[in-house]
């Protein structure tokens, strides 16, 4: 919306210094220097307006782009979150034979592996709500929301580990 004004804003600038010019024609040269450094003026203050309004704009685009990236990146990570507590909710079943034992402890270090490769993911995603909070202090990124994110991610590492240790014994 704020760029769709500035071709308005150029018009009103441009209708500005036709006036201008066509005053300039008919005032004398005293005046003309008052008018010639109001008019430098104005389109200083014009080319800052627009300069603010690009920046503006490409800070806008900045922070959707990443806000979008983040929740693409964190619906992956809970969802991820949520189908390792599904995997790890049922008891590890301890009567079985000896092949049956091999296979849940080498399903067990296969979903632990899993689970510490994510803490690089979790690691960037944590530094990206920190640094999204920072740009505009949405409490969905904040720290709170960040330390419950962690504790998820560690419930299931813990669990992991657990159920790993279980099947040694």
């Amino acid at each position: 919306k704020i760029c769709a004004l500035e071709p308005e804003g150029r018009l009103k600038i441009d209708l500005v210094l036709m006036k201008a010019d066509a005053l300039l024609q008919c005032i004398s040269e005293e005046q003309k220097h008052e008018i010639l450094s109001r008019l430098k003026d104005v389109k200083a203050m014009w080319e800052e307006t627009a300069i603010y309004i690009t920046h503006c704009h490409s800070r806008i685009e900045w922070v959707w782009l990443h806000w979008s990236e983040y929740l693409k990146a964190q619906d992956e990570f809970y969802t991820w979150l949520h189908n390792m507590k599904v995997t790890l909710e049922p008891d590890i079943e301890l009567q079985l034979g000896l092949k049956e034992k091999q296979w849940q402890l080498s399903h067990a270090q296969v979903l632990l592996k899993d689970v510490q490769n994510r803490s690089s993911l979790l690691d960037r995603l944590l530094e990206e709500a920190i640094s999204l909070y920072n740009r505009i202090g949405d409490t969905s990124v904040d720290e709170d929301a960040r330390e419950k994110m962690k504790e998820e991610y560690e419930e299931i590492k813990n669990e992991a580990e657990r159920r790993g240790i279980a099947l040694l014994q």
